[in-house]
């Protein structure tokens, strides 16, 4: 008995009819023949199966002599068809030098139309004749079904409720009093909108809904249908205002032409629609409905009153609508770029401009509108991730991650709306209590995708109920914060949005984002991404450089205006969430198995690298002698800040480039010992010297103190060029920056001519011990092929020179001795030139750990230099 030919396939839009020879695509006969027909079906037949131009020859040509070439015909000629992108492909995919490859999920297998139909069926053909018959049931039963139309309208009402949802929120949120005869007029944009809704769910109709003709033609009468129901009720609202004393200016009746336009024009551009590839499905199913339908109806809802004035406020809804025609053609990536490029050029342009024009405050707030739906899209898209995590369950195909893929998009999209939001909410009406409810929102939707969408568990069947629960509760939120606004009190004073609140939170957040910044330069983004742990990273570093945006606008916003105030509430959020996310990223690294030994090594590493002793005494030498002339601690800490800063950065800097000495004269420090990565080292350099500058900049009260504070940071950032270039006079350079802080503190701080000699006696021991360093470092220099100080000198005749230079530098302080002439000054100088007499003979024991201790020991003559300052 023959076997039974197979009725047809589905995969993504298409229909294919092995019997009939035909291909459909949303009801739309694709011409698709012969040999080209051939080979689709045989692709289909083995979707996921890598199939040899071989194994195409056998089964299409069997009985034929034919060159390979004509299977790479065919490919070229389906793609065409399938307007399949060779460089990235959707649906074929070649595999150089093996075959081919159908990557389209295919549902309803049945066995080949080829010489294989007149074979005696196997058992696995009746278990597939038996499916045949099952799904041919099943197809009859929704042939059957006369609900289509009513499903479609009902579909399209559900989704428009979002829409009409924002817009009353938004005419609500006005500060004008609600009309009654304003309901009728925003009933028009309602009812269009509807009218959309419908035609999207026909043009992105559920899975179960079949695409054969019939039902096609049930589509079209049912929009046809409905769109003459929406006239209808348009008109029939329109009637109480012919007898209602209501004033119809020329711009609102433009503006209801424009909104309820785009509605409809859109509706029919996508129900037309019939080739998948030229009209992007995320773009069209996802972004550009919700900015035209949800964003558009709260920017109108919120700007009526505005738009019954005057046509200026529909200019930011002209801008957005250039950017749909200029990448309507373009491809996902430079959609994207371009997209993100123009809005944020806009908002630049609009933030600068926005206390002189109203068009500019205007355009800030339609960007407010599109953030929310945004936010909003994001729910959608948790259902949409799923469906497709349910459906790659039950196909082997290569790529098996799209899902993953979805999942982290949303998650994306969702980490953005979180950040730009209460940055636009600023120039919107909405008050505290908003942005309060919001952040609590954001906080458990972020949580829940993070841990929640991925895996096993985007199979669950309930986001469906997740996307409704998560937008309804948003919805909620935009209509109920109507009834009580609660606009930030613009006199309280009570704010922590300040310099020293951002660089807390800028600080912690770069630590924190620093294992991510690593990885962006070595792997791709969805890699490194894939660890979520890194949107918590990324935002944190987001949020705490937008609070820097925020200080500069408080400044900018007139005292005690809305906008400062909500600018100032605007920072709080970003502190709160960036805090939020450094507590997430901490939680998640002390979790890992191992951490406390790998911190205890990164913490050494860390001091190792910052010469925590060397950067003290640097620190003190401004420190106390500005306490000692009574100013706070706190202010006494600013004035040491630059210098420590520097004095990091040049530390960390010196041992980036000197990774290759250190490795024979250092192994202890913390590249070579492997506790911190090189990578690491060269960023907290670029970071301590860039704080170190602002830091100058902010704590300067003087030409003087900037200039010197500069020439300092300049000294320790161009060393390793004196080093690369200049070895014989980097030592010289070295003891010259580090008798500037000691300079600043004699000037500063008006301490007595006579002390002028410490910053030349501090100059004398760091030069002395720089050569004695050097002795101990000739292995490695003569490697990294330097020449220093021991080398045109003998190391002999370098040590005597070191000694004579911590002599000399002590004997430098008599001046200071004899203006004090009182017993500490004179015990100081005494224990100054003991320590140095000391240190001498046990540096010429000529032992290698003798002479180290013997150089770490210089510091303490140093440091006693340092006590007269406080007598």
């Amino acid at each position: 008995m023959p076997k039974t030919t197979p009725t047809f396939f589905e995969f993504d839009d298409y229909t294919l009819i092995p019997k009939e020879r035909l291909l459909y695509r949303r009801g739309e006969t694709l011409n698709v023949k012969g040999k080209d027909f051939d080979v689709l079906v045989f692709l289909v037949e083995n979707a996921g199966t890598l199939i040899s131009k071989e194994e195409f020859l056998d089964e299409v040509w069997p009985d034929e002599s034919v060159e390979e070439g004509n299977v790479t015909t065919c490919i070229s000629k389906l793609r065409k068809a399938l307007n399949d992108d060779s460089k990235n492909p959707e649906f074929i995919k070649v595999i150089p030098g093996h075959g081919y490859r159908f990557l389209k999920e295919v549902k309803n297998r049945y066995s080949s139309f080829s010489k294989r139909d007149t074979e005696e069926p196997s058992e696995a053909d009746d278990a597939t004749s038996f499916e045949s018959k099952a799904v041919l049931e099943d197809t009859k039963r929704m042939a059957k079904r006369r609900p289509n139309s009513q499903r479609f309208m009902w579909r399209g009402f559900t989704y428009a409720l979002t829409s009409i949802a924002a817009l009353f929120a938004g005419y609500w949120m006005q500060l004008e009093p609600a009309e009654i005869d304003d309901y009728l007029i925003l009933a028009i944009p309602s009812i269009t909108s509807i009218f959309f809704f419908m035609c999207y769910a026909e043009r992105f109709p559920p899975p179960d809904l079949e695409n054969t003709e019939v039902e096609i033609t049930v589509r079209y009468d049912a929009i046809r249908n409905y769109a003459l129901v929406a006239f209808l009720l348009i008109v029939i609202a329109l009637i109480p205002t012919y007898f209602l004393p209501y004033n119809f200016s020329f711009s609102l009746v433009l503006s209801l032409l424009v909104l309820g336009g785009l509605h409809v024009s859109y509706g029919i551009f996508l129900f037309r629609d019939k080739n998948a590839k030229t009209l992007p499905s995320i773009r069209h199913q996802l972004v550009w409905p919700v900015i035209l339908l949800i964003g558009f109806s709260l920017y109108f809802g919120l700007s009526f009153h505005a738009l019954s004035d005057s046509s200026i406020a529909l200019v930011p809804i002209a801008l957005v609508l250039i950017l749909f025609f200029l990448t309507r053609n373009l491809s996902k990536t430079k959609f994207l770029v371009v997209s993100l490029a123009y809005f944020l050029l806009l908002t630049i342009a609009a933030t600068l401009a926005s206390e002189y024009w109203i068009v500019a405050r205007d355009l800030l707030l339609m960007q407010f509108c599109i953030i929310v739906s945004a936010y909003l899209a994001v729910f959608e898209s948790w259902k949409i991730t799923s469906d497709i995590a349910r459906k790659e369950q039950n196909v082997v195909l290569m790529d098996q991650d799209k899902a993953e893929l979805y999942s982290l998009g949303a998650l994306t999209a969702l980490m953005l709306s979180i950040w730009a939001l209460p940055f636009f909410f600023i120039f919107s009406q909405y008050g505290s209590l908003f942005l309060a409810f919001f952040g609590v929102h954001a906080f458990f939707a972020f949580v829940i995708w993070i841990y929640l969408g991925r895996g096993e568990k985007l199979k669950f069947k309930h986001w469906g109920y997740g996307k409704i629960v998560a937008g309804l509760t948003f919805i909620l939120l935009l209509v109920m914060v109507t009834i009580q606004n609660s606009l930030p009190n613009q006199d309280s004073g009570i704010t922590i949005a300040n310099w020293g609140a951002f660089f807390f939170i800028f600080v912690l957040s770069i630590l924190i984002a620093l294992p991510l910044i690593f990885r962006l330069r070595d792997e791709k983004v969805a890699v490194v991404f894939s660890d979520r742990i890194n949107f918590t990273r990324a935002l944190s570093l987001m949020a705490s450089l937008t609070c820097l945006i925020l200080l500069f606008l408080s400044d900018v916003f007139e005292k005690g205006t809305l906008f400062q105030a909500k600018a100032q509430l605007a920072f709080a959020f970003y502190f709160v969430s960036a805090c939020l996310c450094i507590i997430a990223s901490v939680i998640n690294f002390f979790s890992k198995p191992g951490f406390g030994k790998a911190i205890l090594s990164s913490f050494v590493g860390f001091l190792i690298l910052s010469r925590v002793v060397t950067t003290m005494l640097i620190s003190l030498a401004v420190f106390l002698p500005s306490v000692y002339v009574g100013n706070s601690l706190l202010d006494s800490s600013y004035f040491a800040l630059p210098f420590l800063l520097s004095a990091i950065g040049g530390f960390s800097l010196n041992d980036y480039f000197d990774v290759d000495k250190d490795l024979i004269n250092k192994p202890y420090r913390a590249i070579p010992s492997g506790r911190i990565s090189k990578q690491f080292v060269l960023l907290f350099s670029m970071l301590s010297i860039g704080f170190g500058i602002g830091t100058a900049i902010f704590v300067s009260m003087t030409g003087f103190q900037l200039t010197v504070y500069l020439f300092c940071i300049a000294g320790v950032a161009t060393y390793n060029v004196f080093v690369t270039y200049l070895s014989l006079t980097k030592t010289f350079l070295t003891s010259a920056v580090s008798s500037l802080p000691i300079l600043f503190s004699v000037v500063v701080f008006d301490y007595p001519s006579a002390f002028l000699f410490l910053p030349i006696a501090a100059s004398c021991f760091v030069l002395g011990r720089e050569w004695l360093m050097d002795i101990r470092d000739i292995d490695g220099d003569s490697e990294g092929r330097l020449v220093t100080i021991p080398m045109k000198l003998g190391s002999s005749n370098t040590a005597v020179l070191g000694f004579g230079l911590q002599l000399l530098g002590a004997l430098l302080l008599l001046p200071l001795v004899f203006f004090e002439r009182s017993a500490i000054s004179i015990t100081l100088f005494l224990l100054i030139i003991a320590s140095v007499a000391v240190l001498i003979p046990l540096w010429s024991i000529r032992s290698g750990m003798f002479q180290r201790r013997a150089i770490q020991m210089l510091w303490l003559p140093m440091f006693l230099g340092l006590l007269f300052f406080a007598v």
